[in-house]
């Protein structure tokens, strides 16, 4: 049985405060969201996928992204009615054709809505309390030879120290993920992992300043000056040659890995 950190309820009112573009043409212009498209275009680049299905993509601005460069059709799933809404319009708005299915991933099925080559999540797995449950709900929908990508934020590092100072009830409902662990999951699930590392070499926007914070009375303080810092950092990092981070100062930390071939799978056994 699934043990959700967050409920649907969180997403909702997260949602529901969503500030959403007017015109087409997002692409990611900051340092930490071209440490996203890096382990992304990776995983693309070695898969070629021809369908890609994001799970958890609640206003993803990403999804279209990925449509447009890599022509693939593009699918999402999201329990959050709002989520959904918001998603749907993100891709009318950038002009990419997609299917946003509005249910629980513990409730669909493979045999509802197909497979796929490449299968996604960014900030989704770290929600719940078993790895091996969700990674393989996950699984479910990667096609024969198909990959899985999951991504989630680095809280065994400076980052997860920021969130428990400023908004430890928010980060209650998250999971600390070790590298090592979330490996280790893909593995138990059946996945050969191809690639993992750390992504990104700092970023103030993974603590979600203005939420559920424990002090809300000093934000007119501290917000200001978060806001200023993370626009010098951004433009700072933006100069610098992209690379991996490592696990003290990185935002993020990322693997896939795919499902074996059946031929594989029976010369195994």
């Amino acid at each position: 049985m699934r043990s959700d950190l967050t409920g649907k309820s969180h997403w909702d009112q997260v949602y529901a405060h969503a500030v959403c573009g007017e015109r087409g043409g997002w692409q990611p212009t900051t340092y930490t969201e071209k440490s996203i498209e890096f382990f992304l275009m990776q995983a693309v680049q070695a898969v070629r996928p021809r369908n890609i299905l994001e799970v958890g993509c609640g206003n993803s601005v990403w999804l279209p992204y990925l449509g447009q460069k890599t022509g693939a059709k593009v699918f999402g799933i999201d329990y959050s009615e709002e989520g959904c809404r918001l998603a749907k319009d993100n891709l009318v708005r950038e002009g990419v054709t997609g299917e946003i299915i509005c249910g629980d991933i513990f409730e669909l099925a493979a045999a509802d809505i197909g497979t796929f080559d490449l299968v996604y999540s960014l900030g989704l797995v770290e929600h719940f309390t078993s790895l091996t449950d969700i990674l393989g709900r996950l699984a479910q929908f990667a096609g024969p030879c198909g990959t899985v990508l999951t991504e989630v934020p680095n809280l065994y590092s400076v980052h997860g120290c920021l969130a428990g100072l400023y908004q430890p009830a928010l980060l209650s409902k998250h999971r600390t993920i070790r590298r090592s662990e979330l490996v280790k999951a893909y593995r138990d699930c059946g996945l050969d992992v191809s690639d993992h590392g750390y992504a990104g070499l700092f970023s103030f926007g993974i603590v979600a300043w203005g939420l559920d914070q424990r002090f809300p009375r000093l934000d007119a303080l501290i917000l200001p000056v978060v806001r200023t810092l993370s626009k010098m950092t951004e433009k700072l990092l933006a100069k610098t040659a992209y690379q991996k981070g490592c696990s003290l100062l990185s935002p993020f930390l990322y693997v896939y890995g795919s499902k074996p071939s059946p031929r594989a799978r029976g010369t195994s056994d």
